[in-house]
């Protein structure tokens, strides 16, 4: 009786050990977790997150429930929430043999990006990136210098999860043109090069708004229009930044374009902001047409060229007669 009762403390045991055995098993990562835990089992905790190259750094800090970007303007939501889920849902897509991580690491396009996310003051993960656009081979991701390389993947999505740890301040700001109120603007200078008569100039003054065009007078429009088109300032878009790094699309556009339009704006503040305009156009199989969708944009003069929809900055690019009473 007693015999059996210890067989059954034995059994109990060795039982309870196989569960235990199987349940670790089933959770153990790939290739060893010291090499391979690259995911974060629940981003939310996650308070900043460090992304750094050879050409600079980015800090992102959640403070209060808002993330600011070098701890200054506040991040771009959406860019902000697509990087938490890729660092929880981001998994090994299959390993990368010493031979074809070195030779990877060590071609000359290759770009090295070190990230670093933290709860509070403790790390919780730290890993490195290479990508190179010019490879045919996606971007790869390792722990330490010791640990295995991986190649990874987004169950999901048909992306890199690489190429989204980007060490550039502007692709983490919003992607605002203008997000001005109606009474932060004193002077509205709208005119296109290439269209006579089209000029207009906005003006804050004493007695209030006025409106100057060649062939209007003042008493002509109307004080309800002018007012709503100022109010379409509050928030203007675009859609992305152009990786033009070699400088070749802005310098064939401001050196030898003329711009579609060039819309000057001078806050109460004083501060002007300057955006330029091109038409793009579309290469197809017979040849090019314009975009009717969208256009090629620039502010203040500057070679950091961005894409905007004509949606979206349709209602500050007005003609004269939009402002004319009939």
């Amino acid at each position: 009786m007693q015999r059996n009762y210890y067989k059954w403390i034995v059994g109990t045991v060795l039982i309870a050990l196989a569960v235990i055995a199987l349940y670790l098993i089933s959770r153990r990562e790939p290739f060893g977790a010291r090499n391979s835990l690259l995911y974060i089992e629940n981003a939310e905790p996650v308070t900043k997150v460090l992304i750094s190259d050879g050409k600079g750094e980015v800090e992102l800090e959640r403070r209060m429930k808002k993330w600011k970007v070098n701890g200054k303007e506040e991040a771009r939501k959406n860019a902000v929430m697509m990087l938490l889920e890729i660092m929880e849902d981001m998994r090994i897509k299959s390993p990368v043999s010493d031979e074809r991580y070195e030779a990877f690491v060590s071609d000359p396009g290759t770009e090295h990006t070190r990230v670093k996310i933290y709860e509070g003051k403790s790390m919780l993960r730290s890993f490195s990136i290479f990508v190179n656009d010019s490879l045919d081979f996606p971007g790869i991701m390792k722990k330490t210098r010791s640990n295995k390389a991986f190649t990874m993947h987004l169950p999901g999505y048909d992306m890199d999860p690489c190429s989204y740890f980007i060490a550039e301040e502007k692709f983490w700001l919003p992607y605002n043109i203008f997000s001005l109120h109606p009474e932060q603007l004193d002077v509205v200078k709208l005119s296109y090069p290439g269209l006579q008569d089209s000029s207009f100039i906005i003006r804050r003054e004493e007695d209030g708004t006025a409106f100057y065009n060649e062939h209007y007078n003042e008493a002509a429009t109307d004080s309800l229009t002018l007012n709503r088109y100022l109010s379409y300032f509050s928030y203007v878009p675009f859609s992305k930044w152009v990786n033009d790094e070699e400088g070749e699309i802005a310098d064939s556009l401001i050196q030898n374009t003329s711009p579609y339009f060039d819309l000057e704006i001078i806050t109460a503040g004083n501060d002007t902001i300057r955006l330029f305009a091109w038409k793009r156009q579309l290469e197809l199989d017979n040849g090019s047409m314009e975009d009717t969708d969208r256009l090629w944009g620039s502010l203040n003069g500057g070679h950091d060229i961005f894409v905007m929809r004509y949606y979206d900055i349709d209602p500050v690019i007005k003609f004269p007669s939009y402002f004319i009473s009939d």
